[in-house]
């Protein structure tokens, strides 16, 4: 018995290519090799006053760190803005400032100096 390009399925009678040619058809478009985003919303705008207020706080102004972090916060949660961690540590710098004066003109009287 010689092989034929056709191969009878035992059993069925019918005959099936033994060697292909043709490549299956594609069920789906290939994927795409980057996938594509999503539109997103714009991020909420930074508030200046709590940018302001931690400047302040730095370079030592800290009644003005205080009034501005206390201002910015009330803004930023009317206005749904971002900054809030900004405005605390404005804030905390002002405060600790305070404090700082406090404890020196406290030692300061105790020694005499006034």
């Amino acid at each position: 018995m010689s092989q034929s390009s056709y191969d009878t399925h035992p059993g069925w009678g019918t005959s099936y290519p033994a060697n292909p040619t043709m490549d299956p058809p594609a069920a789906y478009p290939p994927a795409p090799s980057t996938p594509v985003p999503y539109p997103t919303a714009a991020p909420a705008p930074m508030n200046p006053l709590a940018m302001a207020s931690l400047m302040t706080g730095v370079f030592g102004l800290s009644l003005v760190a205080v009034a501005l972090g206390h201002v910015a916060l009330v803004m930023i949660k009317r206005n749904q803005e971002r900054g809030t961690a900004v405005a605390v540590v404005g804030l905390v710098l002002g405060y600790l400032q305070l404090v700082l004066i406090a404890v020196v003109m406290v030692l300061a009287a105790m020694d005499g100096a006034f």
